[in-house]
């Protein structure tokens, strides 16, 4: 993948909601925290995440799905904790890379990330072919619709934290680079101040 030079990210518009304290999430990863300003939010995300956990997709699929999409909108959060989470599933840093350019060695997953690809580039605006070359690959309609709703899901995740610059409280991987910086941990210290001793060192399991 191309190099380029990281750019610094701000530091989030939003303070810590007092929610989140009171919810007992002060150590909860800043996703959550920023989607804490509001309950209905935060119900409606963590709801909609454990209710596709429980269908047809692997938790594998759906980390390749999520990497795919945070590539294509840019989001350093949501490349940073798919990336580690991705890794924890057993993926390397070659079929990390491979989804993040919505390809893959195994062809079904391919077909499946191509299709990811097109859908949020197109903004669901897809054609007959693209839903024919998935159900060629041996896809259902029940896993398709799966697939929409985990690109929908991921959208707001990654335009929710596009938009507040969430603080990244995992290892910094930026679009373009193939992986996070060797001292992760220093780099988001010296771009987010309020991590240091804090959040940083005290990370949960990524989104």
């Amino acid at each position: 993948m191309p190099h380029s030079t990281p750019k610094t990210e701000p530091h989030s518009p939003l303070p810590d909601p007092p929610e989140a304290d009171r919810m007992g999430c002060d150590e909860m990863p800043g996703f959550y925290r920023l989607l804490a300003h509001s309950r209905a939010s935060l119900k409606a995300f963590v709801h909609m995440r454990e209710a596709l956990a429980g269908g047809q997709l692997t938790p594998v699929q759906r980390e390749q799905i999520a990497l795919a999409v945070a590539e294509i909108n840019g989001s350093v959060y949501g490349l940073s904790a798919h990336y580690e989470t991705a890794r924890l599933l057993g993926l390397s840093d070659v079929e990390i890379n491979l989804a993040r350019q919505a390809r893959a060695t195994i062809p079904r997953t391919e077909a499946m990330l191509r299709f990811v690809q097109s859908v949020a580039l197109q903004r669901g605006d897809i054609g007959d072919q693209d839903f024919e070359r998935l159900v060629k690959a041996g896809f259902g309609a029940e896993e398709i619709v799966e697939i929409i709703s985990h690109i929908a899901l991921n959208i707001f995740a990654d335009y929710c934290n596009n938009a507040a610059r969430t603080p990244v409280d995992f290892p910094l991987l930026q679009p373009g680079f193939e992986k996070p910086g060797t001292d992760g941990k220093s780099a988001m210290a010296a771009r987010y101040p309020r991590l240091e001793g804090g959040l940083a060192n005290n990370r949960n399991t990524p989104i």
